[in-house]
């Protein structure tokens, strides 16, 4: 089998095992279930995850890494970092409150070991705070705010995310559009100023050169 080849089957492994999810739920997700779904051996996905939790570590990373990308991605279109923020928080919801997102964290919240959601916690915010951490230190270097870009992001995501994925795992609120992560997107980093202001330079008294 080709490097290609073999991405190219973990990556239908993984997007069968997401409708699987979607269809039965985690729990009722088998490897056998998704090989046939993914029309391959046994054999197969098992070499390629080993093990139920081997293939939600998969599904997990696959999910962090299209997030990320995206955040990213977005981050570096926008030459200020305030306008960067909002676009970064309009992508970020859309995506962390979207179905494959909140499916995984449903699957956790059921999971009696615990296992699910320590593969969440290692595979996952981390990544995306350290994008959002760079565009802090940008928008320090701006003087739109002050502080430590590690306090400025956690309080960032505390504004952007709030209890929604909460409401979104429970079903009593429906997956976002666009437009309604944007209007909270700007909402959050004008709060964001309102926490942590910039320290502005001060006035010039006369004395000696401007």
């Amino acid at each position: 089998m080709t490097f290609e080849g073999d991405i190219s089957i973990r990556r239908e492994i993984v997007d069968v095992t997401f409708d699987l999810i979607e269809e039965l739920g985690f729990e009722n997700v088998s490897l056998t279930a998704v090989a046939a779904a993914a029309r391959v051996s046994l054999g197969t996905v098992k070499k390629c995850y080993r093990d139920r939790l081997g293939l939600f570590t998969a599904l997990v990373q696959a999910n962090t890494a299209h997030v990320t990308a995206a955040v990213q991605t977005t981050g570096e279109k926008f030459p200020d970092a305030m306008t960067a923020l909002e676009e970064v928080g309009t992508e970020l919801l859309f995506m962390v409150l979207g179905k494959r997102a909140v499916m995984l964290r449903r699957a956790s919240v059921i999971d009696g070991s615990g296992e699910l959601g320590r593969i969440i916690l290692e595979n996952g915010p981390e990544e995306v705070s350290r994008v959002i951490d760079a565009l802090m230190l940008r928008a320090i270097g701006e003087r739109e705010v002050a502080g430590e870009p590690r306090d400025l992001t956690e309080t960032y995501l505390a504004l952007i995310l709030g209890n929604m994925q909460v409401f979104r795992m429970s079903g009593t609120m429906p997956s976002p559009d666009r437009w309604t992560c944007a209007a909270r997107a700007v909402t959050a980093v004008e709060r964001l100023v309102l926490i942590h202001p910039p320290i502005h330079r001060a006035p010039s008294m006369g004395f000696g050169p401007s």
